[in-house]
């Protein structure tokens, strides 16, 4: 693998966790608003399917259910970018999804340390553990598509041959 895209892979590693950074230096004001923003626009698209959806709902339970799957969503993406940087030097499986898992997961640790100190957010263990699920999973998600494309096609990525088939 050429130390260029090698290179590529941290790369978009580093970007993807700068944007998490960018929401966890949100004040907790502005990160309100926009989880608000965002359940509110969701609310009024069910309002045609269920135009009382309001008298359905919890919309306190939605919110938390909303911020809890942006957790979730963001580190399986950062979980999937990490595991495709890792593939870069280790090739078996196990080692991608345990050094990607670990990596991604000291980002959401390092990620709630960070908002102890903007104003109005706090430090959440259970944050912690989205994060660390949602980084599993799209490390897991990365290998079964490694693994699918090797025992298919004979084809993947170069570290693949340790990947089934």
């Amino acid at each position: 693998m050429q130390k260029k895209e090698i290179l590529l892979k941290w790369l978009l590693v580093l970007a993807w966790t700068g944007l998490i950074f960018s929401f966890t230096l949100q004040t907790a004001e502005t990160s309100s608003d926009v989880s608000s923003g965002l359940l509110m626009s969701l609310i009024n698209g069910m309002r045609y399917v269920y135009p009382n959806i309001e008298n359905v709902v919890d919309l306190d339970v939605m919110h938390t259910l909303l911020r809890s799957g942006a957790h979730f969503g963001l580190y399986f993406i950062l979980g999937i970018f990490t595991a495709n940087a890792v593939t870069s030097f280790f090739v078996r499986p196990l080692s991608v999804i345990g050094v990607s898992t670990g990596v991604s997961s000291f980002v959401g640790m390092l990620d709630e340390v960070t908002q102890y100190f903007v104003p109005g957010r706090a430090m959440m263990l259970s944050d912690i553990v989205i994060d660390g699920v949602g980084a599993l999973f799209g490390s897991l998600f990365l290998v079964g598509i490694l693994v699918f494309l090797k025992s298919t096609t004979g084809k993947g990525n170069e570290c693949s041959d340790n990947y089934g088939g």
